[in-house]
């Protein structure tokens, strides 16, 4: 995703398009190549929250198995390292979420993470927290890789006075 034919603009348009329609690797591909770029952390943190499928690791086929298992047998190397798993997504995930630990005070990150409040009432709301879209969707290589960085935000409590733990088992997310 190089060359002099991307402006900035189109660059942040692609981005965030090849996001929300699922396109991981060509997402994780302009962050690599652009750095410069300005990501908006919390609007992409909101938009992988709500997408555990891209998480998902492909499932091997039986060939493949049986050969992993015949070279580990022999205690012959087939693949290099266990990242190579990873999928885009959370590679992608790895970036934003580097970034902004790195650019972002804890307070800020939390105010972040509680999403646009909206206003039923006097006082403020927060629908769409992200650990808890996360939580609701399923997302549980999403939500493992920001609490590996911020534990706490584990008992963080929504409107409801609900963890994420208690969002997941409403939502009979088992592996959360």
């Amino acid at each position: 995703m190089t060359g002099d034919h991307w402006t900035y603009d189109d660059l942040q348009f692609t981005l965030r398009h090849c996001a929300e329609s699922g396109f991981f690797d060509i997402a994780f591909q302009i962050v690599e190549d652009h750095p410069e770029l300005d990501l908006d952390v919390r609007t992409f943190l909101g938009i992988l929250a709500q997408k555990p499928e891209g998480f998902d690791r492909v499932e091997k086929s039986l060939s493949t198995r049986i050969i992993e298992s015949t070279f580990g047998f022999f205690r012959m190397k087939l693949h290099e390292s266990a990242a190579e798993e990873d999928t885009y997504a959370l590679k992608l995930l790895e970036t934003i979420w580097g970034h902004a630990t790195r650019t972002m005070n804890l307070d800020d990150i939390e105010l972040m993470l509680k999403g646009p409040p909206t206003f039923w009432s006097d006082e403020p709301s927060y629908e769409s927290r992200i650990l808890f879209v996360a939580a609701e969707a399923g997302n549980t290589r999403f939500i493992v890789e920001l609490l590996r960085t911020y534990p706490n935000l584990m008992l963080h409590k929504d409107d409801d006075g609900h963890t994420i733990f208690h969002i997941a088992v409403m939502y009979r997310h088992l592996g959360i």
